[in-house]
């Protein structure tokens, strides 16, 4: 506090001082201050020479030249084009000004004020043309663009923004080979700014070379430390890759260089998504769209956030303020798609893709997502048709053979399904839900050989797993082996004892045997380990309410699973389903309002809602 006091004070001294010094001189102490790169001092000087003479070019034209160095590139457009307006020597004013609209994105500008302007020195021009080279390719007219970037070169051969301009249109003319010989060579020369190391890093990212590529970003803000757009890329690289802690040390990093930026707390939000923190994610992101509520790339990942956490309304609605601000994309319809899926409006979903489909025939994921919605609308047949499309169109892809397989089965071509699973196991030896939907196929097609062996493969994959064993104890019921049955259900509970599957399991062959307390005690063990387990409480709900006066423990157990699953469909639902079975409809209509409250839009509590308001009259 007190640095900061003196420091202010000092401020305001020299300012004060200032006005009694002329501008003259204050002039020539703002250029020392440049030459030592003390810009705040010059700032100052500059200020409170123009306060004296505001038509001072000369003032204005070091002013802008300091905002340059400090990246306040729209306040050196400002003071430049004062600066040009007062007539100082265009000679200095015209590249640096040129240069900084094109960083502000002032490109036609650019274009109409330097194409035709006379410029006398040689390394001024070359500037100048570099620049309008810049802008013309912005603008796409990429003949005039190669003109002006080579009219500089021509000019000074090693002049690296001219020729760092003309390799990135040899890039966007798709000659990347040129592009990289001719960057190649000002990286070489000693002179690479942090553009050229940017370029390096697209043209190695393009190719597939991700570690050169990341080499190459860092390299862009070790030169620019507030390179926002190289930091972002870098950290968002490693987070696909799930590389968190060291794109948590670049994110640190990142906060340290460019304090406060929106762009920083988006990607702790990526970060936490991707590590499947949802939660946590929402938090962040709530915090970055309160501070930036039109910042886009938060907006999509909250509303895949909220997605994931079955906030569908709020999910919905950033997804559709995405769109409403130009940020239209697969990604977001991908998400407005699930959505519509989840709360029952098919044709909704069909509405948002067939945009997709007209633009898109050829695209793998938008011919997924029409299978769903078919698969959702009930023709399997032409579900199964697009899911096909997908899977030919990526047929190294697993996720695209497990949903044509999938599809088959429900078209009920068994063998076609199964063998379309067979692919999608084959094809990712990490995944492991293709492994699963290819057991389940099998024991729906009675082939618990098959199933077992599947199983075999499963393991492998992951081993010490008790859904492994769980699977293996099914498989043995289906072929009646009650003891391999029970052993493998009882050695997934030895491996997690709160593993709910193999307990219910275990509890089914227990009333089975007429053993009602021993199945019990397998629910209550489950309860053990996780008190507030949906699964576990519904289940013993269901067991108590069989019983004779099991009933108030049965609306107890149901209770406590709403209490500790609020955002779950199933708890609310069976205690809706209680009320209604034990003769009480204000009771079940009570528990309905309370669930459609609680997760508004949901087609089933909707449902219950309806029936239990038609009840009570």
């Amino acid at each position: 506090m007190n640095r900061l006091l003196v420091a202010c004070c000092c401020g305001l001294l020299l300012s004060a001082c200032d006005r009694n010094v002329p501008p003259e001189e204050l002039l020539s102490n703002a250029r020392a201050a440049i030459a030592e790169k003390d810009y705040q001092t010059a700032s100052i000087q500059l200020k409170n020479a123009l306060q004296q003479d505001p038509d001072n070019g000369a003032a204005r034209f070091e002013l802008g030249r300091t905002h340059l160095q400090t990246g306040d590139m729209a306040s050196a457009v400002k003071e430049l084009k004062r600066a040009l307006d007062l007539n100082h020597d265009q000679n200095e004013v015209a590249p640096l000004l040129a240069r900084a609209m094109v960083e502000t994105g002032e490109f036609q500008d650019v274009v109409t004020r330097f194409a035709s302007m006379q410029i006398s020195t040689p390394a001024a021009e070359a500037d100048v043309k570099a620049a309008l080279g810049y802008a013309l390719m912005a603008t796409r007219n990429l003949e005039g663009a190669a003109k002006s970037f080579d009219a500089a070169i021509a000019i000074d051969p090693g002049h690296a923004y001219a020729s760092v301009g003309k390799a990135r249109l040899l890039a966007v003319t798709r000659d990347t080979d040129g592009a990289g010989a001719l960057l190649a060579k000002v990286l070489a020369s000693g002179k690479a700014g942090h553009d050229a190391w940017l370029l390096d890093a697209e043209l190695k990212a393009s190719k597939g070379q991700v570690e050169p590529a990341l080499a190459s970003y860092r390299k862009v803000y070790e030169i620019k430390p507030d390179a926002t757009r190289a930091r972002f890329i870098v950290i968002s690289t490693l987070a696909n890759e799930s590389r968190f802690d060291e794109a948590r040390k670049e994110l640190d990093a990142f906060r340290k260089a460019v304090p406060n930026a929106p762009e920083a707390n988006y990607l702790e939000g990526l970060l936490l998504v991707k590590e499947r923190k949802f939660t946590e994610a929402r938090a962040v992101l709530n915090k970055t769209l309160a501070n930036a509520p039109d910042y886009v790339p938060a907006l999509g990942l909250a509303a895949l956030t909220e997605a994931q956490l079955n906030s569908n309304t709020v999910a919905e609605q950033h997804a559709e303020k995405v769109m409403a601000l130009g940020g239209d994309s697969l990604f977001i319809r991908k998400i407005l798609i699930g959505i519509y899926l989840k709360t029952g409006r098919v044709a909704k979903a069909q509405q948002m893709i067939e945009p997709m489909l007209k633009a898109g025939e050829q695209n793998a994921d938008v011919q997924a997502l029409a299978g769903q919605i078919l698969l959702m609308s009930g023709d399997a047949a032409a579900a199964q048709k697009a899911f096909a499309r997908s899977a030919d169109l990526k047929p190294d892809d697993a996720a695209s053979q497990s949903r044509l397989g999938l599809s088959k089965l429900a078209a009920g071509d068994r063998a076609g399904g199964i063998s379309a699973l067979e692919n999608a196991v084959r094809l990712d030896a990490d995944d492991t839900r293709s492994d699963t939907l290819l057991i389940v196929a099998h024991f729906r097609n009675g082939d618990a050989d098959s199933a077992l062996a599947a199983i075999d493969a499963l393991e492998k994959k992951k081993p010490g797993d008790p859904m492994t064993s769980n699977l293996r104890g099914t498989a043995y019921l289906l072929k009646k082996d009650m003891d391999q049955a029970r052993a493998n259900f009882s050695k997934a509970l030895e491996i997690d004892p709160g593993f709910f599957p193999a307990a219910s399991n275990l509890a089914r062959l227990d009333l089975m045997a007429g053993k009602t307390a021993d199945a019990e005690g397998r629910l209550r063990s489950v309860l053990a380990e996780s008190p507030q387990h949906p699964d576990a409480l519904l289940a013993l709900a269901g067991l108590k309410a069989s019983s004779k006066d099991g009933a108030k423990e049965a609306l107890s157990l149901l209770q406590q699973a709403v209490q500790g699953n609020p955002k779950l469909v199933a708890p609310r639902a069976a205690l809706v389903q209680f009320h209604t079975t034990s003769g009480e409809p204000k009771k079940a209509l009570e528990a309905a309002s309370d669930a459609a409250q609680a997760i508004p839009d949901d087609p089933k509590i909707l449902e219950l809602l309806t029936s239990a308001q038609a009840q009570v009259g």
